[in-house]
């Protein structure tokens, strides 16, 4: 709606010509602050006028009751001199005064312009006088009403002037506006107050207050114009309740009850009541015209603001209900347009049709049967092709979803007119002559399609909603076209919003549409997402209805495997008609025994519920039998002959055999919530997965290792966390593939039974299992053949079955012996599931070091009889060498070759190794001494004797034992003993000897005591001495003792043995080590040569601590520097073979007993250095 207020220009038109440009630019460039009464927030406006000539006869008196053609404001221009103003523009501003004070109109404003012009006639009195004059003439108390200009100035004077025109235009505007406003609506409201009242009408108060929302818009208030028509959407609303309700008929009943009311009542309704006590709409003729047959269901129309043909029916009383309806929403639509609300729109435009189509039915309106329909379709598309091209910024979702709620409702109102015209698809016979007619009545009854000349500015030209809903009504094809089109579109846009629900809705009655036109295949998606839906909500009843829809879809299209599956969904619903049940059971039963389909596999529920419920053993041998109970409850509507029924059992493995396991925690249920009920019972519902839902049942185990004094670890683990933590696919959505082949298990643990008939209700059957291998076993697959059908069920009853079978094994007793000594040892033969027969005979041999003694001289056992679980048991005797060099433990194998097994049984057996021997040199300048140790390791006390050490290539050599002559010597485990031999050569050079240690021992664990031998053999070599090591030190300078940190010298001297040969030509490296007690200060290596036999050297070292220090560590090495020679030049050649040859070191050590050191256990007396004056102590 383009409107302004009305302002009225009189004086000098030329100057007001030459400023009514800038002056409708600039005026609304800056927001007035709108002080409102009755406590009203302020608001800002952005000021607008329309200016046009004032004329006397023009002006409005208080009895006009208008707000949007009002003349508002008055304003006088003048450029006039001092002398201009005395003669002619004084009593011309005099006249218009009178004029306005006459009309009781106070808002004026008197503009003086001044120019170069005025200034340049006269310059004996200045311009301003003529402004003084006019503000003291006409001022009065109201100065701020007289305003000067000074256009000549084009400095911030003249700027600031200007705009402080434009802030008083604003302000007296809105102070005008301000008073009409409250004289306008202190009317309506005494006009509203009278609603009640007889005579009083409806649309008469709609122009009213229409007018008020006029005004709000005309200044940029769209809310609050918006409010206005909400009030009157919600009055006209009361008054059609109030006359649903009977709240005529109730006031009545109060007349007659209480004579009283009469005296507060109207006179007219008094005396009308007091007549025929009645009260029909004679009391309210407005609403006499709302009610009378409807004859036009023209619907929206949306592409002009405001229709002007409409209001004036509204002024005129003769409008019916929908065209007032559609005005009204009209405006209310052009106003949330405004305020960039199309959400809104689409929101209110689904209650404004619900709420309207119920009126028409509560005021009983005659209408042609469809017309409603027909007007709900218009004005629902008419809407929706409005708000398509607008997006909300704030909330677009919304938008979205009202938007499909509004495409579905018009989809069913068309569905709703196709069936009333005869154009739904399945009819065998054309539409009707009557029906023909309705057509015609219907298309007439939509009014004449808007011309585009009514289309806003910049808005798209689309094809009228009336031609769109004429065409569907032409023909069944162009019929069915628009509805699948927009029930497409419907579905869509809910899906695109993640309202899945009601998309599935939308496509179940696509599907009813499209078997009705004879294309189940394009059905069969519809009704399988509407029985997922179903089920996903648990809505049972509606589910297996679902599936019965789908099963006939399936049926006719020939596919035979789906139809199979969803024939048994029917046949085993309890919810469904048992005549429905049948017919599908017979045709399900009828493609299993042809010929023509293949082996089908299903899932045996719902139609089938099996369960395993008993096992005859829990325990059975492997030649044994054993029963399981199956039980079966038939769903179906009759009896099943089955051709047979299987078992089959599957090995299982328990889960808490480890022996750390001492207490297990029952599992921890959850209650299943609605989102997550279990699709295993829909046996089509193969291409889809709902949500997945954390599992019903977390398992959970304890663990402890230990003991309860001494505990290692304990804790709890969950034995399902693999489901638990299970990752959702977030790219899935709510519906995602999955795989749900059902797959027969085969395997050669089974048994099954044949023809058996299985009665309607609960059947138990028995399966005999026999040569089942061994094994634990639970009951696996049940599978019930029928035909060339295949009902399978994986059972999980938890039930298990232990099949043994116990080998032959043996047992030694004890399992733990000595080595070095005879034991007897017990051997048990157990049969196992075996009978043993008489004659049989076990050959029992051991390894190289295992002596085995038993009954038998070549260690055959002859055995008696031995019953199946029995056992037969003899003795026999092993001797095992002690490994005087090994382990504390060996083990060794012993074979035992039954004549009655096809393989031998091989045991371990542990002997524990009662000694160590070891050896070690001892010298003493050019002596030698010998110490072999024996060490006891465990097996109790042993008792050593007649101990000696020989040495087998040594002729000129002696050894002598230092021990005491024949003394036994008695050890325990953990305890050693030592024998000593000093080493005796008649030659000046040791040779390389081979020495044997033998001792008799004697243990009181054997029995009989039998005395047996130890023998240790070893080698020595390169072990003459060579040279001697003598050190000393000495305190340097004049100090007689060492002290610490003070220097001191460290001699050493090498001297090589007279007996051996000379060795000037050998190299050899000396390496001193001070340790913690000792600082070297000088060369901690050198090299020397033994020229003359002997070698003497000096360093200097100091003692870092007090006391009897042992002397600085000293070691002598040999040293080869041809090998360095040798390396370098290696390295330096380029020949391949060269640079693979091993570097040999630069240092070797002499060997065990060549070098004598005669200084190791020397010490030296080093003093602490004497403090004088204080001592400074900290305690760390």
């Amino acid at each position: 709606m383009e409107a302004k207020p009305i302002v009225t220009s009189h004086g000098n038109q030329l100057v007001f010509s030459s400023l009514v440009k800038p002056l409708l630019e600039d005026l609304p460039k800056e927001p007035a602050e709108w002080k409102r009464s009755y406590g009203r927030p302020a608001r800002n406006v952005h000021l607008e006028a329309s200016f046009v000539p004032y004329d006397d006869d023009i002006l409005p008196d208080d009895s006009v009751k208008t707000l949007v053609s009002r003349l508002y404001f008055h304003v006088y221009w003048t450029d006039c001199d001092l002398e201009g103003y005395k003669n002619t523009v004084k009593e011309e501003i005099t006249e218009w005064q009178n004029a306005l004070k006459n009309k009781n109109i106070p808002d004026w404003m008197i503009v003086v312009v001044h120019s170069d012009e005025n200034k340049m006639k006269t310059k004996l009195l200045p311009r301003s006088s003529v402004y003084d004059k006019i503000k003291s003439d006409f001022g009065g108390k109201q100065p701020e009403r007289i305003v000067v200009l000074e256009l000549h100035r084009e400095d911030r004077k003249g700027g600031e002037l200007w705009q402080g025109f434009l802030s008083r235009l604003r302000q007296l505007l809105l102070q005008a506006f301000t008073r009409h406003l409250q004289k306008y609506e202190d009317n309506m409201r005494a006009q509203r107050e009278k609603r009640n009242d007889i005579g009083w009408n409806f649309q008469n108060y709609f122009i009213v207050q229409e007018e008020l929302g006029f005004m709000f818009e005309m200044l940029g208030l769209y809310d609050d114009a918006l409010i206005q028509y909400d009030e009157l959407d919600a009055l006209f609303t009361q008054f059609v309740v109030n006359h649903a309700s009977g709240r005529i008929r109730a006031l009545e009943q109060e007349y007659n009850e209480n004579l009283s009311l009469s005296e507060s009542l109207d006179p007219v309704v008094a005396f009308q009541l007091a007549i025929d006590h009645t009260f029909d709409l004679e009391a309210v003729p407005w609403l006499r015209t709302l009610v009378e047959p409807c004859k036009s269901w023209a619907g929206l129309c949306l592409q002009k603001p405001i229709s002007w043909e409409k209001r004036n029916l509204i002024k005129d009383n003769a409008v019916s209900l929908l065209e007032l309806r559609n005005y009204l929403f009209t405006r209310q639509c052009a106003l949330l347009l405004l305020v960039k609300r199309p959400a809104e729109i689409v929101q209110r435009a689904i209650d404004y049709l619900h709420e309207t189509v119920q009126e028409m039915k509560v005021l009983e309106i005659a209408i042609c049967e469809g017309g409603l329909d027909c007007w709900v379709y218009l004005s629902g598309l008419e809407v929706l092709l409005k708000c398509e091209a607008h997006t909300d910024p704030i909330n677009p979702r919304s938008q979205a979803l009202n938007t499909a709620y509004l495409w579905d409702y018009i989809c069913r109102k068309l569905h709703k007119l196709g069936e009333l015209c005869g154009l739904m698809p399945g009819a065998d016979l054309d539409p009707t002559s009557t029906q023909l007619d309705r057509v015609v009545n219907l298309t007439a009854g939509m009014g004449l399609e808007p011309s585009t000349e009514e289309l806003e500015e910049g808005e798209a030209p689309h094809r009228a909603p009336s031609d769109k809903l004429r065409e569907a009504l032409s023909s069944r094809e162009a019929f069915q076209k628009i509805y699948l089109e927009q029930s497409e579109l419907a579905m869509g846009t809910f899906k695109h919003i993640g309202r899945f629900r009601s998309a599935r809705l939308i496509g179940k009655n696509l599907a009813d549409f499209y078997m009705k036109l004879g294309e189940p295949q394009k059905a069969e998606n519809f009704l399988l997402d509407a029985m997922t839906s179903y089920h996903k909500e648990g809505w049972t009843k509606l589910r297996d209805m679902a599936c019965l829809e789908l099963a006939q879809c399936q049926y006719q299209t020939g596919i035979h495997h789906k139809y199979v599956k969803t024939g048994c969904q029917v046949a085993g619903s309890s919810l469904l008609e048992t005549r429905d049940r049948l017919e599908h059971m017979n045709n399900v039963m009828q493609l299993a025994r042809s010929s023509n389909a293949g082996t089908m596999l299903l899932k045996a529920s719902p139609l089938l519920k099996i369960d395993v419920s008993r096992i005859s053993q829990s325990k059975v041998g492997v030649d044994e039998a054993f029963q399981i109970t199956v039980t079966i409850d038939n769903q179906g509507p009759c009896d099943l002959t089955c051709d047979s029924i299987w078992l089959t059992l599957v090995e299982s493995v328990s889960e808490f055999s480890d022996r750390r396991i001492h207490k297990l925690k029952s599992p921890v249920i959850r209650q299943a919530s609605n989102s997550s009920l279990d699709n295993r019972h829909v046996m089509n519902l193969t291409n889809v997965n709902l949500n997945k839902q954390t599992p019903t049942e977390i398992s959970l185990r304890a663990l402890f290792e230990g003991t309860l004094e001494e505990p290692v670890l304990a804790g709890i683990s969950c034995m399902n966390s693999h489901e638990l933590l299970k990752r959702n696919d977030s790219s899935g959505g709510i519906l995602k593939p999955t795989d749900d082949t059902v797959k027969k298990d085969v395997t050669s643990q089974q048994a099954a039974v044949t023809g058996v008939v299985l009665k309607q209700g609960e059947n138990t059957v028995t399966l005999n299992f026999e040569g089942v291998l061994a094994g634990c076993y639970s009951p696996g697959q049940v599978g019930v053949k029928v035909g060339l059908l295949e009902f399978l069920k994986d059972t999980n009853s938890g039930l298990s079955v232990m099949v043994t079978c116990d080998e032959t094994r043996c047992e030694i007793i004890p399992e733990t012996l000595v080595a070095g000594i005879g034991q007897e040892v017990t051997v048990c033969i157990y049969s196992g599931n075996v009978a043993i027969d008489p004659n049989s005979k076990v050959k029992v041999t051991g390894s190289e070091n295992l002596s085995i003694t038993t009954s038998s001289h070549d260690n055959t056992v002859l055995l008696g009889g031995v019953a199946r679980g029995g056992q037969a048991e003899w003795k026999m005797r092993v001797f095992h060498q002690p490994m005087v060099t090994g382990g504390l433990k060996v083990d060794d194998k012993i074979v035992f070759d039954c004549s009655w097994l096809p393989r031998p049984l091989i045991m371990t057996l542990t002997f524990v190794n009662p000694f160590k021997v070891t050896h070690r040199l001892y010298t003493a300048r050019d002596m030698k001494y010998i110490q072999v140790t024996v060490h006891a390791q465990g097996g109790g006390q042993f008792q050593l004797s007649d101990w000696s050490l020989v040495a087998t290539n040594g002729n000129d050599l002696e050894l002598v034992c230092l021990n005491k002559p024949l003394v036994p010597m008695k050890i325990v485990s953990m305890q050693s003993c030592s024998f000593v031999w000093q080493l005796k050569c008649n030659t000046p050079e040791l040779p390389p000897l081979d020495l044997t240690f033998t001792s008799a021992y004697m243990s009181p664990l054997e029995v009989p005591a039998e005395e047996r031998q130890l023998r240790y053999s070893f080698k020595m070599a390169d072990f003459q001495t060579l040279l001697t090591v003598k050190a000393d030190i000495c305190p340097s300078g004049d100090n007689k003792v060492c002290k610490t940190g003070v220097v001191s010298s460290f001699k050493l001297h090498v001297t090589q043995m007279s007996a051996v040969k000379p060795l000037a030509d050998q190299e050899i490296m000396y390496r001193l080590e001070g340790g913690p007690n000792w600082k070297v200060h000088g060369k901690s290596s050198g090299v020397f040569h033994l020229s003359g036999g002997s070698y003497s050297h000096s360093v200097q070292v100091i003692p870092l601590t007090a006391g009897f220090l042992p002397l600085p560590a000293v070691s002598l090495l040999k040293y080869n520097p041809q090998i360095m020679k040798e390396e370098d030049e290696r390295l330096s050649s380029t020949d391949d073979e060269s640079s693979d040859t091993d570097s040999q070191p630069l240092m070797s050590e002499f060997g065990c007993g060549q070098v004598y050191y005669s200084g190791q256990g020397k010490q030296v007396h080093v003093y602490p250095v004497e403090v004088t004056g204080e001592v400074e102590v900290t305690i760390m």
